[in-house]
């Protein structure tokens, strides 16, 4: 029973730590990068679309990811989106994800921006409100949590 605990233990040093440090090296990207490109995407062309699927994935809490797709064409060509916002579609807060259900709704025709440089990334929302200051303080804990992982298993290879 205790070496399962040990290789258990080991397992979320090996596993978790790295990969809490990379997850939270991209979520400070996107929290760095996305209100820079919000800036740009004021030039970008609208289209319109039509919201093709509105989902909530699990179930309603303090974190929720929602699954929401939408047509759209540009130049005569038909692309499918998936971004509310420039942010991956997890909203924070049960008030937030409400409204983001009674505000959008399958077969609901929505303004489009999309990337004139790259047609298929589009998002619907330019506001992104309190999602950027969720996912930077999401990215330093992550960070954080990762990083102490890792010393402490490099740590524990330097003394055995």
């Amino acid at each position: 029973m205790e070496k399962i605990f040990i290789i258990c233990l080991g397992s979320i040093f090996y596993i978790g730590g790295p990969l809490l440090l990379i997850m939270g090296i991209y979520y400070l990207y996107l929290a760095i990068r996305n209100p820079v490109l919000v800036e740009e995407s004021k030039n970008w062309p609208a289209t319109e679309g039509k919201l093709t699927l509105v989902h909530m994935i699990g179930k309603k809490g303090w974190i929720n990811n929602v699954d929401i797709r939408y047509e759209y064409s540009v130049g005569g060509e038909k692309f499918t989106g998936k971004n509310l916002t420039l942010f991956p579609n997890t909203i924070f807060g049960k008030e937030n994800v409400e409204k983001v259900f009674e505000d959008y709704h399958e077969g609901q025709y929505v303004t489009v921006y999309t990337n004139p440089k790259r047609p298929k990334q589009s998002f619907i929302e330019r506001e992104f409100g309190v999602q950027r200051n969720y996912f930077l303080g999401w990215s330093i804990l992550n960070i954080l949590i990762g990083a102490f992982l890792m010393t402490v298993l490099i740590t524990g290879f330097l003394s055995s």
